[in-house]
């Protein structure tokens, strides 16, 4: 049996260990030398996390002398998440196709450029939020806009408690900047502060619920003293 890491959702590869733990005890996946053989193809996409445990998977059921069974693994490139388990396998480096087909990085990224960090893509979230707000009420295709930024954030691997930080920090800037005015610093702090997150479990609603209680709280004072 063969599972490509790229092929599953977010949340399937954080559970991945449970189910290669699952096929591998209750099914005969493929019976090779008296083990039962399985590929994981592109290992390189998964998470830190989803790599610890995986690791902890391999030693149980495939590195042991008694194991049930035997895995192979392919990995396009050589990332930290692959050293996490690299040391239990044996290698066998298959060389690509000659040619210029490598991208220069640095021509890509644009030169020594300072690559975009975790903080300022919220920080340009909320940017954008607060800009939404003072255009005009807000309207259904906002939910679609903020699902999108869920998505996006769990493909970075965030959590709640690195959500509700970074926010307040950028809130906290922008009111020094005067981007934000006081009365909506004030409600988006308040909602982070009353924000609830489950700390290591990522899910999308946790995350869209965090964004969208500060999307409200960005409401202009103007509407909340017509209010």
């Amino acid at each position: 049996m063969e599972i490509d890491v790229l092929d599953l959702s977010m949340m399937d590869k954080q559970i991945l260990a449970e189910m290669l733990t699952q096929l591998l005890e209750t099914r005969d996946v493929l019976r090779g030398g008296g083990r039962k053989v399985m590929i994981l193809r592109r290992i390189h996409g998964l998470s830190p996390a989803a790599a610890a445990r995986l690791r902890a998977v391999l030693e149980e059921l495939v590195w042991r002398p008694d194991a049930p069974a035997l895995i192979w693994c392919t990995a396009r490139t050589m990332t930290a998440v692959v050293a996490t388990v690299a040391d239990g396998f044996v290698w066998r480096r298959v060389e690509g196709p000659a040619g210029g087909r490598r991208l220069d990085r640095e021509a890509v990224a644009g030169g020594a450029a300072t690559p975009p960090t975790i903080q300022s893509y919220v920080a340009e979230t909320l940017r954008q939020m607060a800009l939404a707000r003072s255009e005009g009420p807000p309207c259904l295709a906002v939910a679609g806009w903020i699902r999108g930024r869920v998505y996006d954030l769990l493909g970075l691997m965030i959590v709640g408690a690195e959500l509700v930080g970074a926010l307040t920090w950028s809130v906290v800037r922008m009111a020094a900047t005067g981007a934000l005015r006081d009365g909506q610093a004030r409600r988006c702090l308040g909602v982070l502060a009353r924000a609830r997150w489950y700390p290591s479990y990522r899910t999308p609603l946790m995350l869209e619920l965090i964004l969208t209680a500060v999307y409200e709280a960005l409401e202009p004072d103007s509407a909340v003293l017509t209010e």
